[in-house]
């Protein structure tokens, strides 16, 4: 049964565009995945309310409150001109985001009927290698965002191979390179029935990126630029010039048009000119150590081992923005849409690695200062690049450890502008299947793998 302010809201929804102005009409309908740990609506998901936001319109958001047992829902009266993004969260009982589903910059002109896959919200991680284990290279984990738990693992299509970097495409698919014996591939496992999908590439690459409704993969790393059609399974070239670099971290735009790529050679930041397939070095920040995508994908904020500045990219235009802040700055980084902020990890090997949030001015402006830069917590050793889940407020750094510091994971969780997150971190969760002995015992002991990468669903 909806409650008042979800009536209210719908009421407020027939009224956002004025009188005499052309409207439409917005449908917007939820499929959940056929797999339990996916499902949103399983119990084990622990979802309590549910709501659709479009905003985009004039007069602000129109939202609506679902009970748990409906599918879709209808915005009426809705302004018929701008783009319009569809926001679906679920919540617990506490309020935390457990559930996400989104479709973003959408251009259609007339009357919307939308489809959005709404999923749980969860993370993915591969892992290193390690020949005492079970193929622990080859074992992706899925974690809740919620509760940091350990909700299942989905295996590559070759046991024996080792998974790289993994990215979303959205609520659609994970996109895995992967490699064997001196072979590379990319894996594509889509998240309604975790069926796997393997591209055939030149070389062992590091870090795939899509978007949904955009064919076109974008895959760095083993020195190269790689272009293939995720849809069709079809490898389509390789950008002609070598290059050089190990492969930090990336992003992409909304609708697929531009990627770049943030590598640890001067100067430091590739572009990709997806439909052109030309790319292009770039000196946008000096030693940059990651790069943030906000949610509507049009703008990359690149920050910098090398200097307290934060630069903003519009992927479209190219045109930059520089933020400036005393001790602002960070490697690995996201941008948190929550926050209004990016929140980057400062890794100087062997001990906890800092985290820093930088909170921007809301709207880019040439010369914007940074409102805060705050150190907010630390983090395990050895922290894989951070990520953001669809909803911009919660934030993983997953960290590999190493002989004397176990493997971990970090949690941020924020949720309004200027507010210090809160962080919180845990042990990494022990494998359910492989078993060792402890030397000089005879106590079985589950083994704790180390994380290499991790990805969220609708996550950046």
């Amino acid at each position: 049964m909806r409650n008042v302010e979800g009536i209210l809201a719908a009421v407020v929804a027939l009224g956002v565009a004025g009188c005499g102005e052309s409207t439409r009409t917005v449908k917007v309908n939820l499929t959940a995945s056929s797999l339990e740990m996916v499902d949103p609506f399983h119990p084990d998901a622990n979802l309590a309310r549910l709501r659709i936001v479009v905003d985009g319109v004039d007069s602000g958001d129109a939202i609506r409150d679902l009970a748990l047992t409906e599918r879709s829902a209808t915005f009426e009266g809705l302004p018929s001109e701008g783009a319009v993004n569809i926001r679906v969260f679920g919540y617990d009982e506490v309020g935390s985001t457990a559930a996400y589903g989104q479709r973003i910059q959408i251009e259609e002109e007339g009357d919307l009927d939308v489809t959005i896959p709404f999923r749980r919200n969860l993370a993915y991680v591969t892992h290193h290698p390690d020949a005492e284990a079970q193929q622990p290279g080859a074992q992706i984990y899925i974690l809740d965002m919620v509760t940091r738990a350990y909700v299942g693992k989905v295996t590559l299509p070759d046991r024996a191979a080792t998974a790289r970097r993994i990215s979303a495409r959205g609520g659609a698919e994970m996109l895995v390179p992967y490699d064997r014996d001196g072979a590379g591939f990319l894996g594509v496992l889509d998240l309604d029935d975790h069926t796997w999908k393997t591209i055939s590439l030149e070389a062992p690459q590091e870090l795939a990126l899509a978007v949904e409704g955009s064919p076109v993969a974008v895959v760095a790393g083993g020195n190269r630029i790689s272009f293939v059609d995720v849809d069709t399974g079809a490898f389509l070239e390789t950008f002609r010039q070598m290059l050089g670099g190990r492969i930090l971290d990336g992003a992409m735009s909304g609708d697929g048009g531009d990627a770049v790529f943030v590598v640890d050679q001067e100067p430091g930041s590739i572009f990709v000119d997806v439909a052109a397939r030309e790319v292009t070095a770039r000196n946008v920040v000096a030693m940059p150590g990651g790069v943030g995508l906000r949610r509507e994908g049009d703008i990359a904020y690149f920050s910098s081992l090398g200097s307290n500045t934060v630069t903003a990219i519009d992927l479209a235009s190219g045109n930059a923005t520089a933020y400036e802040g005393a001790d602002a700055s960070g490697g690995s980084s996201a941008y948190a849409d929550g926050m209004s902020s990016v929140i980057a990890v400062r890794d100087v090997g062997g001990v906890l690695a800092d985290i820093v949030a930088l909170f921007l001015t809301v709207e880019p402006t040439t010369g914007s200062p940074l409102v805060q830069s705050v150190s907010i917590g630390k983090t395990l050793v050895n922290p894989v690049p951070i990520v953001v889940d669809g909803s911009g407020q919660r934030l993983l750094v997953a960290a590999s450890g190493n002989d004397d510091s176990p493997a971990g994971m970090t949690v941020i969780v924020g949720t309004a502008l200027g507010e210090i997150p809160a962080v919180s971190s845990a042990l990494y969760p022990t494998d359910p299947d492989d078993l060792f002995m402890e030397p000089n015992s005879e106590i079985l002991v589950r083994r704790r793998y180390r994380p290499r990468s991790a990805a969220i669903v609708y996550g950046r």
